[in-house]
């Protein structure tokens, strides 16, 4: 459960990245 949540976190914040610099442009 600690990896699966772990990359549910890493995918998590690479969403939020991805969000914000379509957001930026």
């Amino acid at each position: 459960q600690v990896v699966m949540n772990r990359i549910a976190g890493m995918v998590f914040v690479v969403l939020a990245l991805r969000l914000a610099v379509s957001e930026r442009q």
